[in-house]
């Protein structure tokens, strides 16, 4: 008869729409080797969160401690606490009084002692037993009686083949396989895995290849491609180099100090023209959606500052600007109720 399934595996699987109270067994194990057994009730919506806040918990407290063997069941209206017996409206309410979290933020836990020879809290294990089983090391090792003489270093596999033991390459074979590989390689630009399932082996077998036929030398004449570095958007590129320049700095180095006087002024004077074209292309761009904006407004500073996404100073300070250097008179041709009618001055 197939074994009845433990209403316990759902729920652990599930994640409930408020608190449950798990009933979590755990070991912690001390920074001398130490382990102890505990018992806990933990307050969580789903079996995770309860173990993450247990291991929270303690490492809070104590972040020597190591948890180990979480085990939890969740309690429900038919949790048993022995064979026939189910949990009481008392149980009930020590369960809620004990649980974590709670307002004084104390982690309730028993102790439970571990049975004598037992090796943790599940099971006891026979260390003479084990000891007696697994692997062998030394001249005992399984490897080292079944595979004496059979084995070669990787400097002494150079010209030989594994056929059951380790024999001499033949050369016709050698060169055979060493044309193929040469002819694989140029075909694919050098690029060992293309090679490989050009000559229809594994890469493996292939780069064994390269060291057995060493009358070739494969990264020199045949070496692998460099792959370009990816392209760095501005951003990314500019924050790394003001990075770079910062280190440098911190350093003592001087930027520019190199320079002579006709390299300096000519840095100044190229300074000045990307400035003046930055500000000449801004201008041009500006101010024909501030003359298409302020009649929208009733020629408004601040409702048009808005508008395009300026703070108003900023776009007084334009409007000043741009009177000067294009001798547009705002104030005549886009008049607001305060507004006095000026004139330019030509000089």
């Amino acid at each position: 008869m197939k074994k009845r399934s433990s209403c316990q595996k759902n729920f652990r699987l599930k994640t409930f729409s408020f608190d449950q109270y798990w009933n979590i067994n755990y070991t912690e194990k001390y920074s001398n080797g130490i382990e102890k057994d505990f018992k806990t009730f933990i307050r969580a919506k789903s079996y995770d969160s309860a173990k993450k806040t247990l291991i929270n918990k303690l490492r809070k407290d104590d972040a020597s401690i190591k948890v180990k063997a979480i085990q939890g069941f969740m309690f429900h209206g038919n949790y048993k606490i022995h064979a026939n017996r189910k949990l009481s409206f008392e149980n009930w309410e020590q369960i809620k009084k004990a649980s974590f979290p709670n307002y004084n933020d104390v982690l309730f836990k028993k102790e439970i002692l571990r049975k004598e020879g037992y090796t943790n809290r599940f099971n006891k294990t026979d260390l003479d037993h084990v000891l007696s089983i697994g692997f062998k090391s030394g001249k005992e090792n399984w490897s080292y009686i079944n595979r004496k003489g059979k084995t070669k270093a990787l400097e002494d596999r150079k010209g030989m083949i594994y056929k059951g033991h380790w024999v001499k390459w033949d050369k016709e074979e050698m060169n055979a396989v060493k044309g193929r590989m040469i002819e694989a390689l140029i075909n694919n630009n050098n690029v060992r895995l293309k090679a490989a399932k050009e000559m229809g082996v594994s890469r493996n077998l292939f780069y064994s290849y390269m060291k057995r036929i060493h009358t070739v030398d494969w990264n020199k004449e045949y070496p692998y491609p460099k792959q370009k570095p990816p392209i760095l958007p501005a951003k990314i590129r500019s924050s790394i180099q003001k990075k770079t320049m910062k280190k440098l700095m911190n350093n003592g180095y001087v930027p520019f100090s190199n320079l002579t006087e006709d390299q300096e002024k000519r840095k100044i004077k190229n300074s000045k023209k990307t400035k003046s074209k930055k500000r000449e292309i801004f201008y041009n761009e500006i101010i024909p959606k501030i003359k298409n904006a302020l009649p929208k407004f009733n020629n408004s500073r601040i409702k048009t500052a808005k508008y395009l996404g300026l703070t108003y100073s900023h776009l007084c300070k334009i409007l000043v600007k741009t009177k000067k250097i294009y001798k547009i008179n705002w104030t005549n041709e886009y008049p607001t109720k305060y507004s006095r009618p000026q004139k330019i001055k030509i000089i």
